[in-house]
């Protein structure tokens, strides 16, 4: 009996700190106030883009080999840290933008495990009618993989901009994000 006891104390007492880990974005965490974060991205070599909106600053630098923006995204009153979103420069040629989504989906498919994939075209578009960047510009295409942890998702997609996404979410913050949000209206 001293021994379950003894053990329910012991997991109790690690509960907590497990849920307070947090997805980490080239192993900083998707955490804490916004200045800090910059300030560690930076110690990367990004650099400060955009600051002027203030739920949102980009920063520019490499990421997977690429010149990239990265977004970061904060709760609206404290500035926590909740999202990034890596964004890769407009790709022109079907091929191309295939080919490092398949690369990237990859990647992160060696991190992560298998994802949650939607990968289709919408009529009258199909792949190989030479059309499937008219599609996605159309939102007539969707490549997106969404890859769930217990602490947070990665999400990979095409966008309608013809460039790459790769979104970072903790779940911590994300939830802290709508409170705030909530609370404000």
């Amino acid at each position: 009996m001293k021994r379950i006891l003894l053990l329910f104390v012991l997991l109790l007492s690690i509960s907590p700190i497990k849920s307070q880990e947090h997805l980490k974005f080239r192993g900083v965490p998707i955490d804490g106030n916004v200045n800090s974060f910059i300030d560690k991205l930076r110690d990367l070599g990004y650099y400060l883009y955009d600051s002027s909106d203030s739920d949102e600053i980009i920063m520019k630098g490499k990421f997977l080999n690429k010149d990239c923006d990265i977004i970061i995204v904060t709760t609206p009153k404290y500035r926590t840290v909740a999202k990034v979103v890596v964004s890769t420069q407009e790709y022109y040629s079907w091929s191309s933008i295939k080919k490092d989504y398949i690369e990237v989906k990859h990647q992160y498919c060696i991190k992560y495990g298998d994802p949650k994939s939607y990968e289709f075209f919408s009529k009258p578009y199909t792949e190989g009618d030479g059309d499937e960047m008219s599609a996605l510009k159309l939102d007539k295409c969707t490549f997106m993989s969404v890859y769930y942890t217990m602490i947070g998702k990665i999400c990979v997609k095409m966008t309608l901009s013809s460039n790459i996404w790769i979104e970072y979410e903790d779940n911590y913050n994300m939830e802290k994000m709508d409170k705030e949000i909530q609370d404000e209206i």
